[in-house]
């Protein structure tokens, strides 16, 4: 499951388990505790969601709203948007601002407001100030949703209502108040437990008694949170002599009138309610706290300047009584000059001149235990989220403040944070671009639109964030506007000293897929979307008779064809799938240009985009819009790329680790790769709880950990884990093998990484707009026959089809695994190395069938192409091929159209028709056409050899190697000899096993990954 599965199904709220007795705190259980560490928060917390719209949403998605309440339409030029009766807005009230919540039922009597209340500890209740505005009254209850955290194979949450059904006069003002101490389980709730467990993950309101056909309108307020303070214990002194300054020491007289009983105890220094600097007290500080106790601790060099408030938190809880403020002084920041340049023979990380590790940390829920962890077993770049005015995914505050400003004291909290357990940590912001919600309801025009049986529906990303189209020049100038001011209060920081970079994500997940993708929804058919086409369109000299020329939804589905026809509808389909890679690439480049400007150059810029390994084959091959690769890899204002494991294969035996990307293109071009790590293990909860070793579940993450860890040192990319929860990855043993992996990286970073790679495998980024998104034939191609090639022994490197002239020397096969609408220009590249090179070729499918210009069909362009005697038939047809009388296991089943040869060859499909046809080549080397992608390693393997590549270990390895570093994976315990091009000493990264010689025999656990450091006799 990917993670914006996770992120729909769970909500992604947090907190601990600590619970209130009446006068002390006590731990609920040890062994459920949540591992976040969690700062406190006020004992009377005012939540201003209500008065910015900030991550707040009518419940279920904009579809079901859609058959469920009224529907009304509006025109703008050639569209026309459904409005929904079930909506919000802000509206003026009280001198202020509020909620309006438009409510008009027809098919049902109630309504849900979903609001992403971070519950991290237990509190006594929650408020809101309420009005109903209708021709009745109503109730209103509420309710908290469990986050599914806790190791289990099934999901463990649980829905609780929160204090009694409040009944709500029409015209009324309504205080009212839900208190915890009366919640009680929804019906259907089948836990073994009498109270909430902590954290909880959302508050949700729901409103009941509507009269369908009726009109509604209900005012929202005030949200206020109310925890606990300790009864019986209270501060009666706290002095922090100022001003203090960074790096100086700071004493802090505090006495309590007792001595507290839970645990930990600490001091918070805060600016507006974040905490920036945390002081936890030993015991003997905390023993001594009745008769005043003098702290003393050293000032963090990073505290920004400013004013504080200082106070005493027991269990996570504010103790009542006295609290300081104290000012904070210190020097003017200096932005460090963060470069990507050559280093032991891949594009390396380097700050100030000098070449450096990358070993980053980010997640969904970036807490104090989390990051900690982290920070104390090696990770050295720290990436927290940023929001610019939103979230997609509601993590973290929006920075709008009520009166329209705007606070981003939440960055200082996480940055401090990141650099308490490792003041030298990278940072690098992970700035999410997404605008406040209420920019989304002025420009209702502006927003991204999907087709629906109701008519075309403005898109909410999670059910929740009202999208804008990417192709809005408004929104483009406004969204840049606001990530200037983000980068503009980052540099301002005494903190800015440790920017190494910033990364600009957006859309869905944060990885750039076009809005809806996730859903299998079909986006945008906005006006803005609709222009935006429509020029260029024009600007290719493309006819255009219509004013909304995005093809319909129907027309985009072809549910039939493995290649777009070529009918004007379909043509105009496929086109706009190929616009909106190219718009998506222009829009990254559009910011990654301002984050340039705005550092002068001095900080490294960077996202995830180009997956054409992890989306080749599923319906965001033809929606995600991310397939214009080159655009990006040619950008000067992008110095890294990054992407995840592929999910296909985290198998530990019958694995294979390529990444989601072209990776050998990414460093042809001089970037870097961010392998952001998000395996699942035995710590995750519900369907990403994975045992990779029934046997032994923390000894086979371990080994998934290891491949993953040995792929990047081979290859020279920066490592990075990723957490969707503070659980992800909280286990003492295994962070103690992080830090190894950190000083594995150290060595690696300085062995000649020259890639040996002698087997290519090219994919083309052009071809994916002509695949419609139900075809799965590109999960043949590009991923399955990838595992298959890999899994020959020998290592493989990932290109795009447009780096055919920058294939490096030592290249002996070439293996063109799909260029079915590739440019012209290269395909003209693919002619001239079959002309001019002395590699052999394997080439699958109908090479060049389609021009990507105009969406024509050109059935005798493959042959023409590749000199063989290949016709195209626009038929669904059999493609499983046959060597002889032997299956070859092929993917798919069928194909249309279906690529043969006119004479026989050695292959054969099952109705007897030619799969194959093969020539010798002028300069040397053989071509081998196949129709078809052959699925077998053994297969492969005969040709690697007769390429004259070599093969470092049996067939079922995989290997990834550089000059002198190789990592080499096992299918199956035993003993296997490795085989090197020269005679070597090596030695394991890993455990230590050493040998020397031209081959080494070593032992292999199953699944086990040794990395082997090489010296050469």
């Amino acid at each position: 499951m990917h993670r914006r599965d996770f992120i729909k199904t769970t909500g992604l709220m947090a907190s601990a388990a600590w619970l209130w007795d009446g006068g002390q705190f006590v731990l609920a259980d040890e062994a459920a505790r949540y591992p976040d560490d969690a700062f406190s928060r006020p004992a009377v917390d005012h939540i201003p969601c209500f008065e910015t719209l900030a991550g707040i949403s009518p419940a279920g998605s904009i579809h079901t709203r859609a058959a469920l309440y009224r529907r009304t339409i509006h025109r703008s030029g050639p569209v026309e948007r459904v409005e929904v009766g079930n909506r919000i807005e802000l509206a003026p009230w009280e001198g202020g601002q509020a909620t309006r919540w438009v409510l008009e039922p027809v098919h049902v009597d109630n309504g849900w407001m979903r609001v992403p209340l971070w519950l991290r500890r237990a509190p006594q209740a929650i408020a809101v100030r309420v009005r109903v505005d209708g021709p009745s009254g109503t109730t209103l209850s509420a309710d908290i949703t469990e986050l599914p955290w806790p190791a289990l194979p099934e999901l463990d949450a649980a829905a609780w209502q929160v204090g009694a059904t409040q009944r709500l006069r029409p015209g009324v003002v309504e205080e009212v108040r839900f208190d915890l101490a009366e919640a009680t389980l929804r019906p259907g709730q089948e836990v073994d437990r009498e109270a909430p467990r902590w954290p909880a993950n959302s508050l949700t309101l729901r409103l009941e008694g509507l009269t369908p056909g009726q009109h509604y309108e209900v005012l929202l307020a005030g949200l206020t949170v109310l925890y606990p303070t300790p009864g019986d214990l209270s501060v009666r002194e706290l002095e922090v002599p100022g001003p203090l300054g960074a790096g100086r020491e700071a004493s802090v007289v505090v006495a309590t009138n007792a001595v507290p009983r839970g645990r930990p105890v600490d001091l918070e220094f805060r600016q507006r309610e974040h905490t920036l600097w945390r002081v936890r007290l030993a015991e003997a500080e905390v023993a001594a706290l009745p008769r005043g106790v003098l702290v003393d601790r050293p000032v963090p060099w990073y505290l920004p300047d400013g004013e504080y408030g200082v106070g005493l938190v027991v269990n996570g809880y504010r103790v009542a009584g006295a609290e300081a403020r104290v000012r904070v002084e210190g020097a003017t920041p200096r932005l460090p000059e963060a470069s990507v340049r050559p280093h032991q023979g891949r594009p390396t990380f380097h700050l100030d001149g000098r070449p450096t590790t990358w070993h980053g940390y980010a997640s969904y829920d970036y807490q104090p235990g989390n990051v900690s962890d982290f920070a104390r077993h090696g990770a050295n770049v720290f990436c927290m989220p940023v929001s610019t005015g939103g979230h997609v995914h509601n993590i973290g505050a929006s920075p709008l403040t009520p009166d329209g400003g705007w606070d981003f004291t939440e960055i200082d909290e996480k940055v401090c944070q990141s650099l308490q357990d490792n003041p030298a940590g990278l940072l690098f912001p992970r700035v999410n671009l997404a605008l406040p919600r209420q920019w989304a309801h002025a420009h209702p025009d502006e927003v991204c639109l999907v087709e629906s049986e109701a008519g075309l529906l403005p898109w909410e990303e999670g059910d929740a964030y009202p999208a804008p189209s990417i192709a809005s020049w408004v929104w483009l100038r406004d969204q840049e506007e606001a990530l200037r001011r983000v980068i503009r209060y980052c540099l301002s920081r005494r903190w800015a000293s440790r920017i190494a970079g910033f990364w600009i994500t957006g859309e869905v997940t944060e990885e750039w897929f076009h809005w809806a993708c996730n859903d299998k929804a079909y986006a945008d058919y906005s006006a803005p979307a609709q222009a935006r086409f429509g020029d260029w369109l024009r600007s290719r000299g493309v006819p255009v008779s219509d004013d909304a020329p995005i093809s319909d939804q129907a027309t985009r589905d072809c549910g039939d064809w493995d290649v777009y026809p070529e009918d004007a509808p379909h043509r105009l389909a496929a086109l706009y799938h190929r616009h909106l890679s190219e718009l998506t690439s222009e829009v990254i480049g559009h910011f990654a240009r301002v984050v340039k400007e705005e550092t002068r150059g001095r900080s490294l810029v960077g996202t995830f985009h180009g997956y054409v390994i992890q989306l080749a084959g599923e319906p965001r091959q033809a929606l995600a819009g991310h397939f214009d690769a080159r655009r990006y890899l040619d950008d000067p204002n992008i110095d890294y790329v990054a992407g995840i494991p592929l999910h296909d294969f985290r198998m530990l035996t019958n694995g294979y680790n390529p990444y989601v990307i072209a990776y050998e293109s990414v460093a042809a071009a001089g970037k870097l790769y961010v392998n952001e790590n998000d395996l699942f293990s035995w710590l995750h909860p519900g369907p990403w709880h994975v045992h990779y070793d029934e046997e032994d579940p923390f000894g086979g993450a371990i080994a998934m950990h290891r491949r993953n860890l040995a792929a990047d040192a081979v290859r020279g990319a920066m490592s990075q884990r990723f957490s969707l929860m503070s659980t992800w990855h909280r286990d003492d043993a295994l962070q103690e093998e992080f830090q190894r992996h950190t000083a594995i990286s150290r060595v690696a970073l300085n062995v000649d990484r020259t890639p040996a790679v002698e087997v290519a495998f090219i994919v083309d980024d052009t071809s994916f707009a002509w695949a419609p998104p139900a075809s799965t034939w590109l999960h043949g191609t590009n991923k399955l026959m990838l595992h298959a090639v890999g899994k020959a022994g020998a290592p493989v490197g990932v290109w795009l089809l447009s780096d055919l002239d920058r294939l490096p020397d030592g290249i002996r096969l070439v293996i063109v695994a799909s260029a079915i609408a590739a440019k012209d220009e290269d395909l003209a590249k693919l002619s001239a190395m079959l002309r001019g090179r002395a590699w052999s070729v394997v080439a699958v499918g109908p090479i060049g069938l389609v021009s990507p210009r105009t969406g024509e069909w050109r059935p005798e362009k493959p042959g023409q192409l590749l000199g063989l005697p290949i016709e195209v038939v626009d038929e669904r047809l059999p493609v499983g091929v046959l060597d002889a009388t032997t299956p070859v296991s092929s993917y798919p089943e069928t194909a249309r159209p279906r690529a043969q040869a006119s004479s026989p060859g050695r292959f054969r499909y099952p109705d007897g028709m030619a799969a194959s046809a093969e020539r010798q080549l002028a300069a040397g080397g053989r071509l081998v056409w196949l129709g078809a992608p052959p699925l077998a390693p053994e297969l492969w393997r005969q040709w690697i050899e007769a390429a004259g590549a070599h093969c470092y270990a049996p067939t079922g390895f995989f290997v990834h190697a550089a000059r002198d570093i190789v990592s080499v994976t096992a299918p199956a315990a035993g003993r296997a000899v490795v085989r090197f091009p020269d005679e070597v000493e090596a030695r394991d990264l890993f455990d230590g096993f050493e040998g020397r010689g031209y081959g080494i025999e070593c032992p292999f656990e199953a699944g086990q990954t040794r990395l082997l450091r090489l010296r050469r006799k």
